[in-house]
């Protein structure tokens, strides 16, 4: 689906985005180029994994393996993500410790060749002009920021998204699997990129 409205007359829309196929990468080599100038607001690449894939890491995290530190937004959402987000994180001391368990643990959730840093990273670096995707160097030699996180919600809960001011209200860590009315059948999991490109 094109992010331009189809005639000019047309309003314009609440969120421009820019549906793909896998297949069709090399054609929009430009897409991150076009968000960074508000073009576009989201890329969705469509058959990026294999279903079969998504279904065994699926099956996975929902019996808690690997056991990935969890951070909740406020029970009225009924929503967490796994890992850490920057954003939230008052100790980043507590922040750079876990960051190679989570890349370690997301690596393995995967099978081989289909990871973050193996698949995922040149999928990016091909919708930005080849910019090579890479988890940015933390303060300390040797460590780095996370790659991402992993978003998650109940049934009937949602992601918010909220201004930076307004995200101190979430700052909890939790191990995997604690927190409020958490149960495995009600786990519905997106990842979201939150990479650095050179």
């Amino acid at each position: 689906m094109p992010a331009e409205p189809s005639n000019p007359t047309d309003p314009e829309p609440f969120f421009r985005l820019l549906e793909i196929d896998i297949a069709e990468l090399s054609r929009h080599s430009n897409a991150l180029d076009r968000m960074r100038r508000g073009e576009l607001h989201g890329v969705l690449v469509h058959n990026l994994y294999d279903p079969a894939i998504l279904e065994e890491v699926v099956d996975r995290l929902e019996q808690r393996d690997p056991p990935f530190v969890q951070t909740w937004f406020p029970e009225a959402f009924r929503s967490w993500f796994f890992g850490c987000n920057l954003n939230l994180t008052d100790d980043l001391r507590y922040y750079f410790a876990e960051a190679p368990v989570f890349m370690a643990q997301l690596e393995e959730l995967f099978p081989h060749d289909f990871g973050v840093n193996d698949y995922l990273a040149p999928i990016l670096s091909t919708l930005d002009n080849g910019r090579p995707f890479q988890t940015p160097p933390g303060p300390e030699p040797g460590s780095h920021y996370m790659f991402t996180t992993i978003r998650a919600h109940m049934e009937g809960g949602f992601i918010p998204l909220l201004p930076r001011t307004c995200l101190a209200c979430c700052n909890t860590c939790l191990p995997f699997g604690a927190g409020p009315n958490t149960s495995a059948a009600d786990q519905r999991c997106a990842s979201v990129p939150a990479v650095q490109s050179s």
